[in-house]
């Protein structure tokens, strides 16, 4: 039922009625302000139900941060022939940075298989790369990085990380799974879901003043485009950026979220199901959650689609 209206009441943030400007006027107040668009027309703005706002914060306007700050610490793929060539950058990285013991590394491999990578630096990542080779450059720290597209689709960690990840969550991942053992059937560090699930909360460790920054420019880029409304999942790092942006009254988006460290992480569904559930609505008017749901469930090796398993080794 496509219609134009003449007029539109707005009070605070809220639309309260469209119609006629009779209509319209109608609800005018002492205080209200009357505004005359002669002639013009107001457009509704647009709402992007699925971006990855965050991601395209950080790749956007996040030149100007370092590595540590951003715990993304890269690996350049273009040049690997060997895990020796992947293992060499780590520990460059590692000596470079001075890294405190006992602090959660997170390595983005720059490798897509899908414009670039190749399928031997796949068996190098895949197959021939597993987590007593990073242990031996990063023997001090727990280790994450990055296999899948998107991340928490597939991990790799190091034995730090693993022992961690077992302490607290042990009985869950021998029971759900997934992760990859070889052939002696000693698991290799590589994490599917929802065992990669449990590993990449560690990472979101970044400050909001840090994160902030990047997140209000690609805001005010979003908005001169039309864009003021999306829908996204939300690392809980990034949400507290945006949390933090709408305190200091910075928040020019509303932010609908899905949570993405709930689903997979649940250990007792009787207790802990109904708790999450009365989170969707939750928040305020510019950031709130929308869903707690799966996404990709399967791990495959695209990490979104078809359903493709490794080939040569056991999974559990």
């Amino acid at each position: 039922n496509f219609s134009i209206a003449q007029a539109v009441a707005i009070q605070g943030q809220n639309i309260l009625a469209v119609g006629t400007d009779e209509e319209v006027l109608k609800l005018k107040g002492p205080n209200t302000n009357v505004m005359d668009l002669k002639g013009r027309t107001v457009m509704p703005v647009f709402v992007d139900t699925h971006r990855h706002m965050y991601n395209s914060a950080e790749n956007t306007y996040g030149g100007g941060l370092t590595a540590a700050q951003l715990n993304r610490f890269p690996v350049d793929w273009r040049g690997v022939h060997s895990k020796d060539d992947v293992i060499a950058q780590i520990k460059s990285i590692m000596d470079k940075e001075k890294i405190k013991p006992g602090e959660w590394i997170y390595f983005a491999n720059q490798l897509m298989f899908i414009n670039g990578g190749t399928v031997d630096q796949a068996k190098i990542l895949y197959n021939d790369l597993d987590r007593f080779d990073i242990d031996k450059v990063t023997p001090n720290n727990p280790v994450i990085l990055s296999i899948g597209i998107p991340d928490f689709m597939g991990v790799m960690v190091n034995t730090k990380a693993w022992d961690i990840l077992n302490q607290k969550y042990g009985a869950m991942i021998k029971e759900n799974g997934r992760y990859w053992i070889n052939d002696a059937g000693i698991p290799t560090g590589h994490l599917e879901p929802p065992a990669s699930r449990l590993a990449l909360p560690y990472s979101y460790n970044r400050a909001p003043e840090v994160l902030a920054p990047m997140y209000k420019a690609d805001m005010q880029e979003l908005n001169s485009m039309g864009l003021t409304t999306v829908s996204t999942r939300l690392p809980q790092d990034s949400l507290r950026a945006y949390q933090y942006l709408e305190k200091r009254g910075d928040m020019t988006f509303r932010l609908g979220y899905g949570t993405i460290e709930d689903f997979g992480a649940v250990m007792d569904f009787a207790k802990e199901m109904p708790a999450l559930g009365k989170k969707i609505g939750t928040g305020t008017d510019k950031i709130w959650v929308t869903a707690i749901g799966p996404t990709a469930v399967d791990g495959v090796t695209t990490r979104a689609c078809t359903d493709m398993k490794q080939i040569g080794r056991a999974h559990v």
